[in-house]
């Protein structure tokens, strides 16, 4: 059994230790503490070039907190407790 899924793009860090991923545009973000990811070793899904620029647009608009470079592609950990209501 894998103990790892993905790979999830980070679409943004609302805080210093908790990332909020997704899998593809079809699914629902969630927000996962920065010790359930992992690295992702492979390559990288062509539309993820794309959807990082889109992001890095959008918090530019925004924020400006996010740019394009800062985003990658990551695994989580299958266990872990995705419910987004720990975040701060």
């Amino acid at each position: 059994m894998q103990q790892y899924e993905g790979p999830y793009l980070i679409l943004r860090m609302p805080t210093s230790v908790v990332a909020e991923i997704q899998q593809s545009s079809q699914t629902k973000p969630k927000k996962v503490h920065i010790d359930k990811l992992k690295k992702f070793e492979g390559e990288e899904p062509t539309i993820w070039p794309a959807a990082a620029n889109t992001i890095a647009a959008q918090n530019n608009a925004g924020r400006g907190s996010t740019t394009g470079s800062d985003i990658s592609p990551y695994l989580e950990n299958e266990g872990s407790d995705s419910d987004p209501s720990f975040s701060k």
